[in-house]
């Protein structure tokens, strides 16, 4: 077979691959959820890649890039990347792809391909960064109006809960705000109350601690009240006094 005819058959492959990859582009996802900066390996299921076989890996986020391929060149099976990239390993063995200290933008449809055997498998790939401490704080000078805030994440969820049961919840598309979710409770409420922050892969948690949040006046009107009530008993004492001491110049 000469070169042109090899040529036209790889293109026909192509064609047929591209065909599969349309029909079964629903049935090969795989979802799959790693944190901010693990690593994490792209199983193929393959023991061994079939000898001097076509592998490829592709990923799909915001455009369309070619990660690695390995082609067979003198009866051995060769490695070339497009984009060389420290944080991808793949192993030739079984064409797994690792992917070190994860980043957001990993994110993506993975393709990996054996041309040889026209196998296909995708991988959906969705990377999430570490949720922040909730924090609660009092929204006002008494009562127990609370406020739960949170720097936002991808897919990030705040919500008060009473026991087991959730009041209310607030999540934004926009990574750039923090999310702030009030709750108002009575002081003699004898209920617990937690405000939770979460996404797919997990959740912190934040109690609230109505003995420091809900004791009516905050501390600033406290140190008014007092301040004002011990400016008002010196006042008095010395009128008082200054009354006393005119009544006795009197009556001399």
């Amino acid at each position: 077979m000469d070169h042109s005819s090899k040529k036209l058959k790889i293109q026909g492959l192509l064609h047929m691959h591209a065909c599969i990859w349309f029909l079964l582009v629903y049935v090969f996802v795989d979802g799959m959820y790693p944190r901010v900066g693990q690593e994490f390996t792209l199983y193929t299921g393959l023991s061994n890649v079939p000898k001097c076989s076509i592998t490829s890996w592709n990923i799909s986020s915001h455009s369309s890039k070619h990660i690695a391929e390995s082609r067979c060149m003198f009866g051995k099976s060769k490695l070339r990347h497009s984009n060389p990239n420290p944080r991808h390993h793949l192993n030739q063995k079984n064409g797994s792809l690792t992917i070190t200290n994860l980043k957001t933008n990993d994110s993506g449809l993975y393709l990996f391909q054996v041309l040889k055997n026209i196998k296909t498998q995708m991988f959906h790939l969705s990377v999430y960064a570490r949720i922040s401490q909730p924090v609660i704080i009092k929204n006002g000078t008494s009562g127990c109006w609370m406020l739960c805030m949170v720097k936002n994440g991808k897919e990030l969820t705040l919500s008060w809960y009473r026991g087991n049961e959730r009041l209310s919840n607030i999540s934004s598309f926009d990574p750039k705000i923090n999310l702030t979710l009030p709750l108002n409770i009575s002081a003699q409420d004898i209920s617990t109350y937690r405000c939770v922050a979460s996404n797919p892969v997990g959740n912190l948690t934040v109690q609230l601690n109505k003995d420091a949040l809900c004791t009516g006046p905050s501390n600033t009107l406290l140190i008014f009240i007092a301040t004002f009530s011990a400016l008002f008993f010196i006042l008095f004492g010395v009128v008082w006094f200054c009354a006393i001491k005119k009544q006795r110049s009197n009556a001399v």
